[in-house]
């Protein structure tokens, strides 16, 4: 009765007449005047000036009460609310967003000091700030997307379509004849083996599906970029990468050992250098020390096949007077070997390097390298190299490297203990200054680098040309 009096105080009759329903509204309590606050700042965060930059966000929770207060009167409810928020919060924080700009990453603290708001920003921590600098966000959405491509490619290649294949065929031979299948341990060895590399592949894929979701959000503006996500993108890269090795490692054994001839007088240096590096990539090696004996490589041996092959190496036949009847007998062209003792004391391992016969002629180091995908990285190594004289700017010591994927006790090149031999004419790929390097195959233009940096340039380059042609070979 009270509200319907206090009505027809109001309205006159013809307009009170037609009111069906008189509601009665309480007034607003602070507490809810207070979730009124916390919308207006979400609404505030999603405003199009706002949602766009890289923000920490860190809100006191006594600036909610007091915005709530301020903006509160008990006749007129929250109608002053966005008027307080405007002046006390909304106009502040644009001046002082106002003094960075907008790319940078941002710290915003939002406190109370001396019962009034206190608006700080701050420039994110050292590491963000560099990352940025280094990566912007469309250049981080290329490299993610290049990913994203380079998983859906592997998956739609003929290699890891072969891997499916085996599966396929394990899985029906264990269905069709399960007790031979059983009764030959390695069959289902090589089956788990597989279905768990597969898991690992779909896991993987699965993986960069939901970054992919992010990547969307991130595009949209929508989420900010940040170094986690960096982070855990740069991880699963890393981790695919093994995962694509394995996959090389287990289709194309051909490519899991190389061997890497180094000769002349300062192959030893180059020599403890792939040392290093086997050392960086987790790959085991033996080696061999190869000397010139005339005796032994002048020898004359007994021509054992037609084709002028002995023992599968090839010979070169000597000059007969007699065209008719073929040369029964070949010179070897063969160099002594020495196995390289790499578990010897410090003090001895200069042992490795005497000849085992007074008179031998060191010509070089012979490396067999073994582990996943290593003939793929460091095929490119071949060509001649120099290293600066110590005492001269204008000498240099040749060191030839010569490679081979195959099964091949022999690979040094004939003739390689001559000087003069055309083997030493090849214009030489890279150069070892003493404050400087450059090479030509890996388009390295001659730069200052210190010594003890050289193989971290050296390893950065052959770990990208080494990713590359990994994808390539398993595409086919």
């Amino acid at each position: 009765d009270f509200f319907e009096n206090e009505a027809r105080k109001n309205f006159r009759p013809e307009i009170f007449n037609r009111i069906d329903q008189i509601v009665a509204f309480h007034p607003l309590p602070l507490s809810v005047i207070q979730h009124v606050v916390a919308r207006e700042i979400e609404q505030l965060k999603k405003r199009e000036g706002i949602l766009g930059r890289k923000m920490d966000w860190h809100f006191q929770p006594e600036v909610y009460q007091y915005l709530g207060e301020k903006g509160y009167h008990p006749r007129y409810g929250a109608r002053a609310l966005q008027r307080t928020m405007r002046e006390e919060l909304t106009i502040p924080l644009c001046k002082a967003l106002n003094e960075f700009s907008f790319e940078e990453q941002l710290v915003l603290t939002i406190k109370m000091v001396d019962n009034q708001i206190n608006i700080s920003v701050e420039m994110h921590e050292l590491k963000m700030d560099l990352m940025l600098e280094e990566l912007t966000q469309n250049e981080f959405m290329d490299y993610a997307s290049s990913l994203r491509y380079k998983i859906y490619q592997l998956f739609e290649g003929n290699t890891y379509v072969q891997f499916l294949s085996s599966i396929s065929d394990l899985k029906r031979e264990q269905k069709e004849n399960p007790k031979d299948f059983w009764d030959n341990g390695e069959r289902p060895r090589r089956l788990a083996y597989y279905s768990a590399l597969e898991e690992k592949f779909s896991l993987a894929k699965q993986t960069m599906d939901n970054f992919e979701t992010e990547m969307a959000l991130i595009s949209m503006g929508l989420k900010p970029l940040n170094t986690k996500f960096y982070e855990q993108i740069k991880t699963w890269d890393s981790d695919y990468f093994l995962l694509k090795l394995e996959l090389l490692g287990l289709l194309k054994p051909e490519f899991n050992s190389f061997k890497l001839g180094m000769y002349g007088e300062k192959s030893k240096d180059i020599f403890k250098f792939y040392q290093q590096i086997c050392s960086q990539k987790n790959q085991d090696w033996e080696a061999q020390t190869v000397w010139y004996r005339a005796s032994f490589y002048e020898e004359m041996i007994e021509l054992k096949t037609e084709t002028g092959d002995i023992e599968g190496e090839n010979i070169y036949v000597l000059e007969n007077e007699n065209t008719e009847q073929k040369p029964k007998k070949v010179q070897s062209k063969k160099y002594v070997k020495q196995k390289y003792v790499a578990n010897l004391p410090e003090k001895e391992m200069g042992d490795n390097f005497k000849p085992a016969q007074k008179g031998d002629v060191f010509l070089g180091v012979e490396m067999l390298i073994m582990g996943y995908g290593v003939a793929l990285f460091l095929e490119e190594e071949q060509g001649i190299q120099r290293i600066q004289h110590e005492e001269s700017d204008a000498a240099f010591h040749k060191i030839l490297l010569v490679a081979s994927t195959a099964q091949n006790e022999h690979i040094a090149p004939d003739d390689i203990h001559r000087k003069n031999s055309t083997h030493w004419l090849s214009r030489p790929r890279r150069t070892f200054y003493r404050e400087a390097f450059e090479d030509q195959i890996y388009d390295i233009k001659k730069r200052k680098v210190a010594k003890n940096e050289t193989l971290v340039l050296l390893l950065e380059m052959l770990d990208k040309r080494f990713s590359e042609r990994l994808d390539n070979e398993l595409q086919y």
